[in-house]
């Protein structure tokens, strides 16, 4: 068996599983590997569909070395789409994450108040 070597480094299954189809569908076998440093499973770092993305992951796409050079010229023939900042989605779940802080922390606050009204 032929040695694989990762000839793409993306950061979300979506764009790692469409390179994988474009090189098999010019005849170049290739798998996804997936790795994270922070040690999760695979399904707990989503797919990158709503722009939300675990840190520390990449997904590879490997082919044979004999293989490689030609899938690196298919790879850079692909139009690189522009890279979406998803600036409105972080927006988004800063909102939610402070108005959960919010609504869990602001009744202890209130608690803690009634407490020290009736030390002093």
């Amino acid at each position: 068996m032929e040695s694989m070597i990762p000839v793409l480094f993306v950061d979300n299954e979506i764009e790692a599983e469409l390179a994988k189809g474009r090189l098999e569908s010019e005849g170049i076998a290739a798998q996804v590997r997936f790795s994270a440093r922070g040690g999760y499973p695979r399904y707990a770092a989503g797919t990158g569909v709503t722009g939300v993305t675990a840190p520390l992951t990449t997904y590879e796409v490997l082919v044979t070395q004999a293989d490689a050079p030609e899938a690196r010229r298919i790879l850079s023939e692909v139009e690189q789409r522009p890279m979406r900042t998803g600036l409105w989605r972080r927006s988004v779940m800063r909102v939610f994450a402070i108005a959960v802080l919010v609504a869990l922390v602001l009744p202890l606050l209130w608690s803690a108040m009634q407490q020290l009204r009736l030390l002093f």
